[in-house]
């Protein structure tokens, strides 16, 4: 309803439309909620992924040694134990070092 009273005090919409405009007229509203939505993403992507590239590649993290590669050798050896994608991420993340930080992780599997 803002969008049309918006498009109808620019001029562009005619109050009294037949069905065919009103049809028109929602596909419109949805169209300007998508363009709303996708510049919301991109406004975020632009924010945040800086900021996980700089947290993901702190000296601190098992991350940063990781290799694409080894990931996709770690979760081919990981899929006899019916992790959840959840799980295997969270073994990526943390790579656990001891038998009691991978109980953490998943702790119904071990």
């Amino acid at each position: 309803m803002r969008i049309k009273k918006e498009e109808e005090a620019a001029g562009r919409l005619k109050s009294n439309q037949n069905s065919f405009g009103e049809a028109s007229e929602n596909l419109r509203t949805i169209q300007i909620e998508v363009e709303r939505i996708i510049m919301t993403f991109e406004r975020l992507d632009l924010t945040i992924l800086p900021q996980a590239i700089q947290y993901l590649t702190e000296d601190y993290l098992p991350t940063r040694k990781q290799s694409p590669e080894g990931i996709v050798n770690l979760t081919k050896t990981l899929s006899p134990y019916e992790l959840t994608k959840a799980e295997k991420l969270q073994v990526v993340n943390l790579a656990p070092t001891l038998p009691v930080e991978l109980y953490v992780v998943c702790n119904t599997h071990v």
